[in-house]
């Protein structure tokens, strides 16, 4: 599994002290019930080598999740904004290389109207001849 794909994981998972603790809970087998427990939860996953080197490398981390307003649904709002962001430049560009062919089948299909030959007009033009047999 991709490690940027674990740490999304797991930051869904340990967004909040309850979500930490029953991670910990399910792992271990145990029933701990007071969420101020995170910090021994993380040191005795260390420990057992559970998730070992995720809480080594990301130890901090995790105990400001579980003490931050950070959620999942912030996280997930965010890349939809990039994605959607991502999807209007790809829009825009297409957008634009439409109206280009739109206009270079305009330029030839007016100099076919001035009498030229199809192959004066398609060099004028700039047209791709293989969008001229598609549209006749």
């Amino acid at each position: 599994m991709n490690r940027e794909y674990k740490s999304d994981v797991f930051s869904m998972l340990l967004e909040d002290k309850k979500n930490a603790l029953e991670v910990y809970n399910a792992l271990n087998n145990t029933d701990y019930k007071d969420p101020e427990a995170v910090e021994f939860a993380i040191e005795d996953c260390i420990r057992e080598h559970i998730l070992e080197e995720f809480f080594r490398e990301r130890k901090d981390e995790v105990k400001k999740m579980t003490h931050l307003d950070y959620t999942w649904e912030a996280r997930e709002k965010m890349i939809r904004k990039e994605e959607y962001e991502m999807g209007v430049e790809f829009g825009m560009e297409r957008g634009m290389q439409q109206g280009i062919e739109q206009n270079a089948m305009q330029v030839y299909q007016n100099c076919l109207a001035r009498g030229m030959s199809k192959e004066d007009a398609i060099a004028i033009s700039g047209v791709n001849p293989a969008g001229i047999l598609q549209v006749q």
